[in-house]
């Protein structure tokens, strides 16, 4: 079972270290429709 918690760790931090090396996060959503108001700007 510790397994799991060890991947989820690895799987989230290997996430972060992608979503951190967009300067630019919005620039990515662009492409995808969003529920936020906001989102069009």
């Amino acid at each position: 079972m510790k397994f799991l918690l060890y991947l989820l760790v690895i799987v989230g931090s290997l996430f972060a270290l992608q979503v951190g090396a967009v300067p630019e996060p919005d620039e990515r959503m662009h492409h995808y429709p969003s529920p936020q108001p906001d989102a069009g700007k």
